[in-house]
């Protein structure tokens, strides 16, 4: 019995040796001309299934009818419905100027009623949203924003429209 050592050194040998180049170059031609022959031999067993030529007649409506009586009925008849709406950007909060106290070093005070809430403030004070108390007068209150300018009138509920977060 041989071992793995003299096993190896045959094998060594065996492909030293010039001859086994031109050998492994002759299986590999006649593997190639195999597969070429075998590749023009064409599909194995495989038969043309017969083409079933388009219904060209309308279908009643009588049938569609029966149809749907049945229980059948497809959502590709019917229009598809519009998208819902995008949800809002913006809301309407009512505002109204209460009136205003100044204090003893001169700052004054404004009383605005923001939806349901009470919110006291002077120059600067954000009233709602990004609207900030601009000026204070006796009769009306100016709020501002980057966009624009209101007056709010004493005592009349104003409605503005506030970005929604």
């Amino acid at each position: 019995m041989k071992t793995l050592p003299d096993i190896k050194s045959g094998l060594r040998t065996l492909f030293n040796r010039r001859g086994i180049i031109p050998l492994a170059g002759v299986a590999t031609l006649v593997m190639i001309y195999l597969a070429i022959l075998k590749l023009n031999m064409g599909m194995p067993g495989l038969k043309a299934i017969p083409l079933v030529p388009a219904h060209k007649e309308e279908i009643p409506l009588n049938q569609i009818e029966q149809l749907a009586a049945m229980g059948f009925w497809t959502g590709s008849l019917e229009p598809m419905s519009p998208p819902p709406p995008a949800p809002p950007t913006t809301m309407k909060v009512s505002l109204t100027y209460q009136g205003f106290f100044e204090t003893a070093d001169g700052r004054k005070l404004a009383y605005v009623k923001v939806a349901d809430k009470q919110v006291i403030g002077t120059r600067g004070t954000i009233v709602s949203a990004d609207y900030a108390i601009a000026g204070i007068d006796l009769k009306t209150l100016t709020i501002r924003n980057a966009a624009q300018t209101n007056v709010l009138n004493f005592n009349t509920p104003t409605d503005i429209e506030v970005p929604i977060r």
